[in-house]
């Protein structure tokens, strides 16, 4: 007999397909061609994401419909992979008021967040506390 996770829990463990929608109300989006950017579009087959956890506070964020990775380089740009590389593993971190922020730790004084700027460029940021740092997923069905 084979158990499931999910049977065993009642929670779904496997990927959570979710949309980001930063604090200043821009949603992330991946476009086929690699382009990250923010949209307040909410319809926009784009925003749809799988969150894998991959370790402890560790996951990777994988745009459904680009069928691409977003990740960090060491640089603090913002990428995308067909496949999964380091640069792709995020650190996912819930703050006081339940927002969520993905970083990538480059060394302990080095630590880029993904950021929405208000006018929609998505960029990394060393300013934790900023709302274009903060974001809530949503989960869709």
């Amino acid at each position: 007999m084979v158990f499931r996770l999910t049977e065993i829990s009642g929670v779904d463990l496997l990927p959570r397909k979710r949309k980001l929608q930063c604090r200043n109300g821009h949603f992330l989006e991946v476009r086929p061609d690699g382009t990250v950017r923010g949209t307040k579009n909410n319809d926009s087959i784009y925003t749809v994401f799988h969150l894998n956890s991959v370790g402890p506070n560790i996951v990777t964020l994988w745009a459904a419909e680009a069928r691409l990775y977003v990740g960090i380089d060491d640089r603090g740009n913002i990428v995308t992979s067909a496949s999964k590389i380091p640069s792709c593993e995020l650190r996912e971190k819930l703050d006081t008021e339940f927002f969520t922020s993905l970083s990538k730790e480059f060394s302990p004084r080095r630590l880029h967040c993904l950021a929405i700027s208000v006018q929609g460029k998505v960029r990394s940021s060393i300013l934790t506390s900023s709302q274009n740092v903060q974001f809530i997923t949503k989960r869709l069905h």
